[in-house]
């Protein structure tokens, strides 16, 4: 999929906040092979992340605050019209944490949060588009909201995003799967009592190759497991990382199938 090809409530760009700028471009340089270009900013630094010469997502610090809010993986959704879109967040009970900013000549952007708290961001796109959507190999390839009132969250974004919606068994659960312009882009699962206290959340899959190589990888460069490699019935297998200073995210080998109709996309 190209970045032309972007629609509004896309997923079209990952952004990692990381305390120690440094070492988060070091671990990910040699986990995806993924290239950095640093691009200097009054308030700091800011770097951009390609893969083949497509930008793919960006890294920044915020090294003055290891508790911030902040840190860790966001993902971002391309709006149309980013103060309508605010005002849709705000109409559905989330809360605007962030912005508007305009970015230069790039876009539009806000920080923003659904009514469990769950943090994403919006885009609005000028001179930037963001990242296409599903371009194979240590891309960026589905999104997955984990919260604890299903059916609410569902609506929150059909209404903020304009997603259509359907109920699929996975392993044993039902399982949200949200399309935009007939591609689905992103998933919601209802958290059970195993899942203890943890907060409602994003998680970010990036494609793999081989999803036990890639985490054994992972884990030869400092990061740590917290859920080995597992096979999702009819998808792929996958497991979910914590880099080294405990951004999590996940990789995921689709299997053939899906990993050729992601393919096609591109």
């Amino acid at each position: 999929m190209d970045s032309k090809d972007i629609h509004q409530g896309m997923p079209c760009w990952s952004e990692l906040a990381a305390q120690d700028w440094a070492e988060a471009k070091q671990f990910y340089q040699a986990f995806m092979g993924w290239k950095m270009a640093d691009m200097p900013l009054p308030e700091g630094a800011y770097t951009m992340i390609s893969l083949e010469d497509v930008d793919i997502g960006a890294l920044y610090p915020v090294e003055d605050d290891p508790c911030s809010p902040m840190l860790g993986w966001c993902i971002y959704f391309a709006v149309n019209d980013i103060h309508a879109s605010l005002m849709a967040v705000q109409a559905a009970g989330g809360e605007v944490r962030l912005g508007p900013h305009q970015v230069g000549q790039a876009g539009f952007m806000a920080q923003v949060a659904d009514p469990e708290g769950a943090v994403f961001c919006l885009w609005q796109a000028n001179e930037h588009q963001g990242a296409p959507f599903g371009g194979g190999n240590h891309h960026l390839c589905w999104v997955e909201l984990a919260c604890q009132d299903a059916d609410s969250c569902q609506h929150f974004y059909q209404q903020v995003l304009g997603w259509q919606c359907r109920t699929l068994p996975i392993n044993g659960m039902d399982y949200r799967e949200c399309s935009v312009a007939e591609t689905p882009v992103a998933g919601i699962l209802e958290m059970t009592s195993d899942w203890g206290d943890m907060p409602s959340h994003w998680m970010l899959y990036f494609q793999v190759a081989d999803c036990d190589d890639s985490a054994n990888l992972a884990l030869s460069l400092g990061a740590k497991t917290c859920v080995p490699p597992t096979d999702i019935a009819n998808v792929g297998r996958f497991s979910v990382i914590n880099d080294p200073q405990g951004a999590t995210f996940s990789i995921i080998a689709l299997e053939a199938t899906n990993a050729d109709a992601a393919d096609k996309d591109q």
